[in-house]
């Protein structure tokens, strides 16, 4: 079966019948890109169930992906993670949802991580975590930041 998932920002896991059908919207969406580099990469927030509180926040960019575990509290990020900066990732209906430092990784390391969300409901283990970096702050912006937008405490 070649079938991919109906376009959505967000994925109740519980709901997807099908890993492979998750892994290859993902994968369809990346090939889709046409210069990851200069445009972004593609977004979409995981949950277990309608109610969830935490969940994994995922994107796809060519070669790299990245990875956030959402809490209300607080966000982290993978220990092994590479960009220095904000990363350029956007939603499927288009809108900007830039990753946080050291969030992004191999892509195949995203794929793992998004099958073993899938199948344990947990936050992954297939990576170490740590604490989101705090964004630097431009003077007047509000103090907190998470899951791509800076929300007031």
């Amino acid at each position: 079966m070649d079938d991919v998932l109906p376009e959505a920002v967000e994925y109740d896991i519980t709901q997807v019948a099908d890993l492979d059908a998750l892994l290859r919207t993902l994968r369809a969406e990346n090939e889709k890109l046409e210069d990851p580099d200069m445009t972004g990469g593609r977004f979409w927030r995981l949950n277990v169930g309608p109610d969830a509180t935490e969940g994994l926040r995922v994107g796809v960019r060519g070669a790299v992906g990245s990875l956030v575990w959402s809490t209300p509290r607080e966000s982290f990020v993978p220990t092994v993670g590479m960009n220095e900066d904000l990363a350029s990732y956007r939603d499927i209906k288009g809108y900007e949802a830039p990753r946080p430092p050291r969030s992004e990784v191999p892509i195949n390391l995203v794929y793992a991580t998004v099958a073993e969300y899938y199948a344990s409901h947990r936050q992954p283990v297939t990576v170490q975590w740590m604490a989101e970096p705090s964004p630097p702050r431009l003077p007047g912006e509000p103090d907190s930041y998470m899951d791509g937008a800076w929300i007031p405490e």
